[in-house]
């Protein structure tokens, strides 16, 4: 499948987004992200703060392709990417244990805009504030 194939060689690599963290130092964190295919049908993703050895995030996702879709999932995850204007884009929004989860991504070939939240009742716990996007480019 040509999407599939498409996407899983935008998706896989290293990125960071250290140009907009040095230009907004205060506002943005300077993250890395890697995200690894391990088998034809899972991508392993780590995140981690660029001082931080350790990551705040890892964890793996079954990659499929439906249609013109592609899905990343997990047991309580479902993100689905559609193409729309030459890259793919993502919006989830989820309560699991309490939790809300907004997630929001368009990846092209060179890019990967980001904002990942989790949410306490109205508390912004993690991620950026709503309509502001991780910047990461890959490297």
């Amino acid at each position: 499948m040509i999407a599939l194939d498409i996407f899983c060689d935008w998706f896989t690599g290293r990125w960071n987004n250290r140009a907009q963290a040095h230009s907004n130092p205060r506002g943005q964190a300077y993250v890395m992200a890697r995200h690894d295919r391990i088998s034809d049908t899972e991508f392993r993703c780590v995140y981690h703060y660029h001082r931080d050895k350790t990551p705040y995030r890892d964890f793996t996702l079954n990659i499929n392709g439906h249609d013109s879709d592609i899905i990343l999932s997990d047991k309580e995850t479902k993100l689905v990417y559609s193409l729309y204007n030459g890259a793919y884009t993502c919006h989830f929004d989820k309560v699991i244990k309490g939790k809300r989860y907004v997630f929001d991504s368009v990846l092209a070939n060179t890019f990967y805009k980001l904002n990942d939240q989790c949410f306490e009742g109205t508390r912004l716990v993690r991620g950026l504030e709503t309509g502001e996007f991780y910047d990461f480019r890959k490297v």
